[in-house]
């Protein structure tokens, strides 16, 4: 797995990378923060500190809340387990 690779080899040389990814779970499985941009112009949208331990188990609960906040973050609540949040109107 290319991911294991890579955190084996940050481990061995400490070095500070950016990784720009597309998939929230390999971020989660690599990164020790998430950032996630904006559209054009970009800005940073919203910071996740990933303060799991290695090796990360991404099935984990605290794993899964972390992919979900971020995908809701994305606009993307629909691939989350519990779904869109759905607004109710007032009464």
């Amino acid at each position: 797995m290319l991911a294991v690779d890579h955190l084996d080899l940050l481990e061995a040389e400490r070095h500070t990378v950016l990784l720009i990814i597309h998939d929230v779970e390999d971020a989660i499985y690599m990164a020790d923060r998430v950032m996630v941009l904006s559209a054009r112009p970009t800005t940073i949208q919203a910071t996740y500190d990933v303060s799991l331990p290695h090796p990360r188990k991404l099935a984990s609960p605290a794993a899964q809340e972390l992919r979900e906040a971020i995908l809701r973050e994305l606009g993307l609540p629909e691939f989350t387990r519990s779904g869109p949040v759905v607004s109710q109107p007032a009464p």
